[in-house]
């Protein structure tokens, strides 16, 4: 069995979620060239090759953090979409065990979204970027205490990012430091509004900007469904869910404005009309 290398930085199990069975097609736009697109597949879709291979014991590796991702979250994301599906689906009962399963569920899909900026292409090769500022800046302090010439290694790299941290790690990590975390569920029950799909999985929120300490993560698991997960150290609140209906386009708009920010290059829609709606009405803002 071969080896897959092309590897996707959003999950399938995801952006499938956002696919237009009807037009079999799924809709993106480009904010880096202000382009409009349509995918038939989402086995193209916020991928590239190798991009999670990293070398292990010297050897280049191209399957362990897809490993990594398959058994973290794409394996299991049916299961604990249907639990928040079939929440929503009977809101009558509130039993202590069913909501404490949809909480177990809410945090497995947290996950995904934990993961989400990590896996992307731009984040990896500006994070090398930094690494290779500070081993640079590294070498020349040394050179300066020492007032002799240490040259520098020749890297020849092996694989087109480092990838230092495995991805189980980067995620359980991230969810600890945010724990306890309460959730939201804001769930479109109008056929005509969309929640968007960002590159990065998700959006998060950061308590001093980009070099805080994440404390909340927004991650639309469905083009109805966004779960927005709120570390106690933010604030401390109830679960709670949140209904938008046809008349709540500009509630919508607040959550798809903070996934599109987030979104490095791209974000994807199961609706081209509502895309280019909300794309020209986020123009407005700037």
């Amino acid at each position: 069995m071969s080896t897959p290398v092309n590897h996707h930085y959003v999950s399938q199990c995801q952006s499938r979620q956002f696919f237009n069975p009807a037009e079999k097609k799924i809709y993106v736009y480009d904010k880096k060239l202000n382009n409009f697109y349509s995918k038939l597949t989402t086995g193209s879709l916020f991928s590239e090759d190798y991009s999670n291979s990293k070398v292990i014991d010297g050897e280049v590796d191209h399957a362990q953090l897809e490993i990594e991702l398959k058994v973290l979250v794409e394996d299991d994301f049916p299961v604990h979409l249907k639990v928040v599906e079939d929440f929503l689906a009977d809101l009558t009962d509130q039993s202590h065990d069913r909501i404490e399963k949809l909480y177990w569920s809410m945090n497995w899909l947290a996950l995904l979204g934990l993961v989400g900026e990590y896996r992307n292409p731009a984040y990896k090769a500006g994070l090398d970027r930094t690494m290779d500022r500070i081993e640079a800046d590294m070498f020349e302090r040394v050179k300066s205490h020492l007032g002799v010439d240490v040259p520098r290694p020749i890297k020849q790299p092996l694989t087109k990012y480092e990838n230092i941290a495995g991805y189980l790690d980067i995620a359980f990590k991230l969810l600890e430091r945010m724990d306890p975390i309460t959730f939201s569920i804001y769930w479109i029950r109008s056929a005509d509004h969309h929640f968007l799909l960002p590159d990065t999985s998700c959006y998060q929120l950061r308590s001093r900007g980009a070099i805080g300490e994440l404390v909340q993560i927004g991650i639309p698991v469905t083009n109805k469904i966004f779960l927005l997960g709120t570390s106690a150290k933010m604030e401390r609140k109830k679960t709670q869910i949140v209904f938008f209906d046809d008349e709540h386009y500009e509630e919508v708009l607040d959550i798809n404005r903070s996934l599109a920010n987030f979104a490095y290059k791209a974000v994807a829609c199961k609706d081209m009309a509502y895309l280019k709606r909300t794309v020209a009405d986020l123009k407005k803002d700037r």
